[in-house]
């Protein structure tokens, strides 16, 4: 339960950051503060290049997701993909 409410803090943090830069932050730099603010940590996943890949094309398809984790057999547990705050659909 703990990491549950750190993740959630951590992502009370990355909303806050977010719609404080709104026009003025690229989705590279929304994803490498996502990253410095160890949620994937908290949720298990540790280490980029290994079980977390960046800017990685999804098997099967023509996208590239910006983070992809996967499990110890090579499977693709969950994707991230972000969005600069000021493309947000009203």
């Amino acid at each position: 339960m703990e990491n549950a409410k750190i993740i959630l803090e951590d992502f009370k943090k990355l909303n806050i950051f977010a719609c404080n830069q709104k026009n003025d932050i690229s989705e590279e730099e929304l994803r490498s503060y996502f990253i410095k603010r160890n949620i994937l940590s908290a949720l298990g996943w540790q280490n980029i290049g290994k079980d977390i890949r960046l800017e990685r094309t999804v098997k099967g398809t023509n996208k590239r997701s910006d983070i992809i984790c996967i499990d110890n057999y090579g499977n693709i547990t969950f994707v991230i993909e972000f969005k600069k705050p000021s493309d947000e659909t009203p």
